[in-house]
């Protein structure tokens, strides 16, 4: 404690953490956080002196509660306006780690504009929510006219020895951040202080337990449904025990003995939906009476940092770099990763769909005088950003909040494909298809992507039945393209004239594995199904029988094409020969399955836990399909595991079950990557079940996977991670990813890229072996405290039981992910080119192969493609995820009259010189570049 005579500030700032739907469904929170801002509301009518009040760094909130109470718009304005209620800069607080980058972006871009539509956003980075800070949060901040940060889960002591310190982004964009104090984050003063005062007893040690007596008109339902709920005290305290106080200011102020800046501290009233106290303005009257060295105020998050900043000595400041994701995993709880992983599977997919699909054709057809589907994008992302709130992503829930998030998914997955189906219609109308006739059926094939590309792609084409169409061939330009047939059968689709009911298309339907040829970036290419010669008698439907000529079928267990060869072993994994490095990488694909009796947040091995490979369990594989274009072989394996753990978690059930995971493997001419897909009922709880995949590259010291509009790279081995005092947290070993992960020595690597898992390992073993979490089994278990919680037994959605279903690709490549090109692979494996049927249209302004949008080199990766949010100009938002400088290109089809170079919040950076009606492009290391293009 400094000397009386220096006059320090304690900025007791009011706030509450307000989780949309977490410990409650969302109605139930929506009933608790209406009389919260309702009571906020009238102390602020009675009461000029209470100064502030912090809305948990969100906007969402205010949109709930008018949903409820519309006639308190113009109050919740004029509190917004007058500086009291902050609310943004975010919409929803996301988990950053589950969602993508530009979902950060986006929920940045909708919060601060809905808060300003209330009359003002909070300019302060507050990001005390989620668990673990992206790397790139500085940058991201930055691009939005915000650099001071405060933050939680978490940068320990070593790194950070002082509260403040500058967070630096991969690209060199530094913030000033503030880790707050050394207990208790935003809710030091609350705890130390507010709760002794009020309450008359102290939350720590873990103590808080209510008694009966206390009163207050506890009450729960007391009926077979209202077991599982807690209970709710109607009346809470007003005491004020005056005798506390003296010791509680001395606690609260010791949390915050680390700063760099001893005049300026931060006080937290606030926690978990805490509604707003009055009492916490006698508290500071009095405080100011027992110490006049200290000015207790009731103040504001801004006003703080703005102090902070005008304190500090930047000369001071540690640098601390790369992401804030420290442990112990209890402090952190970052096992969620993997929780529920069905929801970060579906979240992922409506992502890849709405960003990578839906908007960018949307755009594209906008360019060439299509309208733009605002309102049904907006309500899309409106959709989504409700569905990745960090417990929600995560479903860290009661399940019923876990199907709301489902339903919000599928709403926003409808949304973007009825976008993106309306984009192509759009681009049909403009086809000029020429010369050709109306008994035509045509293939027209769309690459959202901005590089063009060959794939094997599976087609299911209908052909009219008069057409007796037996052996289906397509063709470009009258060339055929090569196919490989795979059914036949006769179908009766209906056909919907907006006019007139509904009519069935007698037709043959055709699956076949299609060779696009080079489908153009950013465009389409037309191809037209060939007609075979009618014959005087119609054949049954059957697949007729053919030759297979050049299979990749080359053995009983074995198939390969130009640039891999692939072995299937008698245990049911594989070896994958990289045929251009001469690099074999044996026993691809068994499966690891060990207990978890932890909770949604931290995971924990039952005390005599049993881990089982699959290697050592029955196995049956055969060959799925096999033809020129694509062979696949199965294997299905059947692990014995205990059916759960037991009830007192010491160890697994000796009840067994049978798990049956059966794995396709997947090779198509030209790939360069196996692609896998993974089946499996799961019917076993208490339990992680993760896939492996053994690099063998022994020398590599680090992973890389991809992160936030950046490749994270993180050290294998927990020795060379920098915690101090030897710490090594097992639990901290399971890492986030976005699309891949990648083992690299330098000279070999292996990708192991997946459509929607988010947790990995590189175990620290001679083989560098890749383990990705398919799902984690846990009981529901809802904390409220460091130890306490309420369980849910009859609710089994934490359990994930039932069919699951994941997609991976598996890539060997020469050098680092970046020389390997491993971005552009993944690209290519999550956002597919989609064949579209269609007839003769009336004729139009494009051609058969169109090019609209191209980014030159591949190595800078698209991000958005979008009309901005407050005009009728196009975004383009790119990324360059690599250590180097790149320069490039952007070409379009149509001549753009400007182009800008503006920040994350689409504003004015500067203008950039359209050269020959090509954009230029030079993104500097790890950098986000945002252009707005004009018509």
């Amino acid at each position: 404690m400094l000397e009386s005579t220096t006059t320090q500030t304690a900025h007791v700032i009011t706030h509450t953490h307000w989780d949309r739907e977490w410990r409650y469904p969302i109605w139930q929170t929506r009933e608790m956080l209406v009389g919260c801002l309702d009571m906020l509301l009238e102390i602020f009518d009675r009461d000029p002196s209470y100064r502030a009040f912090l809305m948990d760094g969100q906007a969402v909130p205010i949109e709930d509660y008018l949903q409820i109470r519309p006639e308190n718009r113009t109050r919740i304005e004029t509190a917004v306006r007058d500086g009291r209620l902050f609310i943004g800069p975010w919409y929803t607080l996301p988990d950053e780690h589950p969602v993508s980058g530009e979902c950060l972006v986006r929920n940045l871009l909708k919060g601060i504009r809905v808060a300003n539509s209330y009359g003002g956003t909070l300019t302060v980075g507050y990001t005390v929510f989620g668990w673990g800070q992206t790397a790139q949060l500085p940058q991201i901040y930055a691009g939005f006219g915000i650099d001071t940060i405060l933050f939680g889960k978490t940068v320990n002591s070593e790194r950070a020895p002082h509260s403040e310190f500058l967070w630096e982004a991969p690209d060199g964009t530094q913030a000033l951040t503030t880790r707050l104090g050394i207990m208790f984050g935003r809710q030091n003063f609350f705890f130390t202080c507010v709760i002794p005062v009020c309450f008359g007893e102290d939350i720590v040690p873990n103590d808080w337990t209510f008694r009966w007596n206390l009163g207050g008109l506890p009450y729960r339902p007391a009926d077979e449904e209202g077991q599982e709920l807690d209970y709710f005290r109607v009346d809470s305290c007003d005491g004020f025990h005056a005798e506390k106080l003296r010791k509680a200011l001395e606690d609260a102020w010791d949390t915050t003995e680390e700063t760099l800046v001893p005049s300026h501290r931060f006080m937290g009233d606030g926690c978990d939906f805490i509604y707003p106290q009055p009492t916490v303005l006698k508290i500071i009257e009095e405080a100011n009476r027992l110490d006049e060295s200290r000015q207790f105020r009731h103040s504001s998050l801004p006003e703080f940092m703005e102090a902070l900043k005008e304190g500090v000595n930047i000369n001071d400041l540690k640098v601390v770099k790369g992401e804030l994701r420290d442990g112990p995993v209890e402090k952190t709880t970052c096992n969620a990763l993997a929780t529920r992983s069905y929801i970060k599977h579906k979240n992922r997919r409506v992502q890849h769909r709405l960003i990578q699909r839906a908007e960018p054709l949307a755009a594209l057809a906008y360019s060439q005088g299509a309208p733009y589907p605002r309102a049904y994008l907006d309500l899309a992302w409106d959709y989504l950003l409700k569905s990745q709130p960090h417990d929600s992503i995560n479903g860290v829930t009661q399940d019923k909040t876990a199907n709301d998030v489902m339903y919000r998914l599928d709403q926003a997955e409808e949304l973007s494909k009825v976008v993106e189906n309306a984009a192509t219609v759009e681009f049909l109308k403009m086809i000029d298809f020429g010369e050709t006739s109306a008994e035509d059926v045509f293939l027209v094939l769309f690459n959202p992507l901005p590089f063009p590309r060959s794939e094997i792609i599976k087609v299911i084409a209908d052909t009219p039945a008069e057409q007796e169409i037996t052996a289906i061939t397509v063709e470009e330009n009258g060339r055929r393209m090569p196919v490989q047939r795979l059914s036949i059968e006769e179908a009766m689709p209906m056909e919907c004239d907006k006019n007139a009911r509904p009519r069935a298309f007698a037709s043959t339907r055709h699956t076949f594995f299609l060779e696009t040829g080079e489908a153009p970036a950013g465009g389409f290419k037309t191809l037209r199904i060939g007609k075979c010669p009618r014959k005087e008698k119609k054949l049954d439907i059957w697949p007729l029988p053919e030759a297979i000529e050049g299979s990749l079928l080359k053995g009983p267990d074995v198939m390969e094409n130009e640039f891999l060869r692939f072995s299937l072993n008698a245990d049911g994994t594989f070896n994958l020969l990289n045929k251009i490095t001469n690099r074999e990488y044996p026993n691809q694909l068994s499966y690891e399955d060990s207990g978890d009796v932890g909770t949604y947040w931290v995971r924990q091995e039952p005390l005599n836990n049993q881990t089982f490979q699959s290697k050592t369990c029955p196995v049956r594989t055969w060959i799925e399909e096999h033809g020129p274009l694509s062979t696949t072989f199965v294997s299905e394996v059947t692990m014995t595991l205990p059916a759960r753990a037991l009830k007192d978690k010491s160890a697994r059930d000796d009840a067994n079950r049978d798990l049956l995971i059966r794995s396709y493997m997947t090779l198509r001419k030209g790939a360069k990557s196996v692609e896998l897909r993974v089946q499996f009922n799961n019917n076993i709880e208490d339990h992680r079940l993760r896939a492996l995949f053994p690099s063998g590259i022994s020398l590599a010291t680090h992973s890389c996977a991809e992160g936030h509009f950046c490749v994270d790279e993180r050290p294998i081995s927990p020795r060379e991670k920098f915690l101090g005092e030897g710490r090594y947290w097992e639990n901290m070993q399971t890492l986030p990813m976005q699309s891949f992960v990648d083992v690299s020595d330098g000279d070999h690597g292996l990708a192991v890229i997946n459509d929607g898992l988010c947790e990995f390992e590189v175990m620290d073993n001679p083989q560098r072996t890749i383990a990705i979490t398919l799902l984690r089994s846990v009981r529901n278990w809802i904390c409220s405290g460091n130890t306490r919680g309420v369980e849910y037994p009859r609710q089994k959605g934490g359990q994930c039981q039932g069919p699951q279903d994941f997609r991976f690709s598996l890539y060997p490549h020469s050098g680092d992910w970046n020389e390997g090109g491993v971005f552009v692979e993944s690209q290519r494996f999550n956002v597919p080119v989609r064949p579209i049927q269609c007839g003769r249209g009336e004729g139009g302004s494009l051609g058969l192969v169109e090019s609209l949008l191209e980014i030159e080199p591949t190595k800078l990766v698209l991000s958005a493609l979008k009309q901005e949010e407050d005009g009728p100009a196009i975004v383009v938002r790119v990324f360059n995820p690599t250590n180097q400088s790149i320069v490039g290109r952007l070409r379009t089809k149509v001549v753009f009259s400007k182009a800008e170079l503006i920040n994350l919040n689409e504003k004015l950076e500067s203008k950039i010189e359209i050269e020959g009606g090509e954009i230029p492009l030079d993104v500097g290391p790890n950098k986000i570049s945002t252009l707005r293009l004009t018509l």
